[in-house]
């Protein structure tokens, strides 16, 4: 049978049979003999990092962390296949980590009263059925809500308690008030929407859209989303699709006199009356669905024809759109005139707006001006009927001649190429024998692909790349140069974008962070790429890179380093140019010995190290102004005049056996200072 154990002592005498087991820290653990520990506990923990040996426990199911210190969680966690509550309350968290993004079967998550700042976009957790967020004062009321109904199967939540009231100091909190409208009315019947519908969660997305009027959100949704709802048995969200199609569609004009129309689904207008009804537009009513079918109009509960309409292209008509338009010059035989706005309908290319754009340009033709953003969406857009009806009228208005080269490489299905290196190299020969702008080209690849396609061609290209770095730029200020996690091959870029520095000088950019550790991060950090004059916080992990990129100590106003360098055996002493730093994280396992212009930071408050030699960094007594210090790799000796850092109110240190009584001595009596100091 197997026990519990809630002390060391009983779990060294029951180690083989232990299921459930709530200690703290101890070195002394085997996981090899943890075989059945399913649930594990710490106390008041204080862990800066996540115990290597929690690696091995392969049935782990649940796992709780009190108190901690942790600012991250490592990646070797979504190993732990079988962890389904994870709870890790009282620490300094800022942000969701990575890997919680990619563990999928977690079932509980409790981050209470750490210092998240902000919710990550993409958190549609599949089985996620309770989140705690409470006492997370610097979450924005946005952020919580618009993560939390990502989650699909989310049955209860606890907000932060800045949002737990509806109403606060009498005040109504409308982002609150909706969500909570939202969830208890419309996900009543969640189950009934996932399961009898067969709907997919994207839906209730959509539906969360329309309900709060995002109109960004509403703008990146894809129209087939609302067009399947109304086939779903609730009337509420029926009406609710329909009235949001309607009031979209207004800019669309449509000639349907003499076209020939067909009615999918149920209208307000009886079926007996349609045909008269639709007399007055001069359109023909079809009463079955044929391929010479000019437009359909949709009502609801179209069922399983809807897939037959939306495969075929025809394009759709509300009802409602249809009354809006009787009385319209569109019933004439008149061209309506090209669209001023097709160029901005073009800059949001949501599959509503080309479809608009598209309507306009049956019409009136294709302008000259609007060529690039043309062929972008025919390649890269994501809806592929939408490809096709786009190179259909490229086709066929395109008034300048293409030469061959050019024709062969637009007949590509470009869509299927990830590489980023590979899109910006075929995206350079398309416009080689051509007058095309390769920016306009490859800033609406970018955005027909919902940003994920032509992110390096885009950043490397003066006129646009600020546009495409703002929109990377979090809330706080920050900077994550990465791949997008979408990309098969990475993120091609061959230097730091120029617009970085122009966004630091404009103070958009506060913290910048490059991770050089993942292979399809192709950027030479060599000569001045890495000057930035104004930069105050940077992030840079260069993983197994051997060298230093030497502009890396012009940044004289940096305030905050974290530098992580695996291979390198030596910093250079131009380190000590850094005079204005206050924090510096660096973790460089090779090297052993510290350059003595180091001692020239004065002004550093805060220090975490982790190095290659037991030897104590000489730099650190000179820090008079240290007030956290943290060492990783156990050190040989503490000098005595650390005793002299009179503001230093934390420390954290290991000590080797080989040190003497003194220094372990000198260790305890700088820990009951710092204590005093707190």
């Amino acid at each position: 049978m197997k026990t519990k154990a809630y002390s060391y002592k009983e779990f060294l005498n029951n180690i083989d049979t232990v299921t459930e087991l709530h200690i703290s820290y101890n070195e002394e653990i085997v996981p090899s003999k943890l075989k059945s520990l399913t649930h594990l506990h710490f106390g008041y923990s204080q862990f800066e990092k996540l115990p290597v040996w929690i690696r091995d426990l392969k049935k782990l199911e649940g796992l709780s962390i009190q108190h901690s210190k942790l600012t991250d969680l490592p990646s070797w966690l979504v190993e732990l296949s079988n962890l389904k509550k994870l709870e890790i309350p009282n620490c300094p968290l800022t942000k969701i980590p990575e890997v919680l993004l990619n563990m999928e079967q977690l079932e509980e998550l409790n981050l209470d009263d750490t210092q998240l700042q902000s919710m990550p976009k993409d958190f549609a957790l599949p089985n996620l059925k309770h989140i705690s967020l409470g006492y997370n004062y610097k979450l924005s009321n946005g952020d919580v809500l618009d993560a939390l109904a990502q989650l699909p199967r989310l049955e209860s939540y606890e907000l932060p308690s800045s949002m737990s009231l509806k109403y606060s100091y009498g005040k109504a909190n409308p982002d609150v008030y909706y969500f909570d409208r939202f969830l208890r009315i419309l996900s009543k019947k969640r189950k009934i929407l996932l399961e009898k519908d067969h709907l997919e969660h994207s839906h209730m997305q959509a539906l969360y859209a329309i309900f709060k009027q995002d109109e960004k959100e509403l703008s990146a949704t894809k129209i087939r989303l609302f067009y399947e709802l109304l086939n779903c048995t609730v009337n509420k969200y029926r009406e609710m699709v329909l009235e949001h199609l309607s009031s979209t569609n207004k800019g669309a004009k449509t000639i349907i006199k003499g076209k020939k129309l067909f009615v999918l689904g149920k209208l307000k207008v009886k079926r007996a009356d349609q045909e008269d009804w639709l007399a007055e537009t001069g359109a023909i009513l079809s009463k079955k669905l044929t391929k010479d079918i000019d437009y359909v109009v949709l009502g609801e509960k179209p069922k399983a024809k809807l897939h037959e309409v939306l495969k075929s292209e025809i394009p759709i008509l509300i009802e409602k759109d249809v009354w809006d338009i009787k009385d319209s010059a569109y019933l004439m035989d008149e061209s309506p005139q090209m669209a001023s706005n097709l160029s901005n309908l073009l800059q949001n290319p949501s599959s509503e707006n080309v479809e608009i754009a598209l309507q306009i340009m049956e019409q009136g033709g294709m302008p000259k001006d609007i060529i690039e953003e043309m062929i972008g969406l025919m390649l890269f857009h994501s809806d592929a009927n939408l490809r096709k009806r786009i190179k259909i009228i490229f086709d066929r208005y395109l008034s300048v001649e293409l030469p061959n080269a050019t024709k062969k490489l637009l007949a590509k299905q470009a869509y299927r190429i990830k590489d980023d290196k590979k899109i910006t190299a075929y995206l350079q020969d398309i416009v080689k024998d051509t007058s095309f702008d390769i920016g306009r080209l490859a800033y609406t690849v970018y955005k027909a692909s919902n940003k994920q396609q032509a992110q390096g061609l885009c950043l490397s290209t003066p006129k646009i790349s600020n546009l495409v770095i703002e929109d990377y730029i979090d809330k706080n200020g920050r900077l994550e140069l990465k791949p997008h996690k979408r990309l098969a091959n990475g993120l091609h870029l061959d230097r730091l974008p120029a617009a970085i520095e122009e966004l630091i000088q404009e103070n958009k950019i506060t913290r910048l962070e490059i991770d050089k550790s993942q292979n399809n991060l192709s950027l030479k950090l060599k000569g001045d790429f890495l000057r930035l004059k104004g930069l105050k916080r940077l992030r840079l992990n260069l993983g197994f890179q051997r060298e230093l990129p030497d502009s890396l100590f012009s940044n004289t106003d940096l305030e905050e380093l974290e530098l992580s360098a695996y291979s390198i055996k030596k910093l250079p002493k131009e380190i000590g140019n850094l005079q204005n730093l206050k924090r510096l994280d660096i973790y460089v396992r090779k090297v052993s010995t510290f350059p003595k212009e180091m001692e020239a930071l004065t002004k550093i408050k805060k220090i975490s190290m982790t190095m290659g030699s037991s030897n104590f960094p000489s730099f650190i007594p000179k820090s008079k102004g240290l007030e956290r210090l943290y060492i990783s790799t156990p050190i040989n000796s503490l000098p005595k005049e650390m005793e002299m850092l009179t503001k230093l109110r934390y420390i954290s240190v290991k000590l080797t056996k080989d040190c003497s009584f003194e220094d372990q001595g000198r260790l305890e009596k700088l820990k009951e200072l710092t204590n005093k100091r707190k």
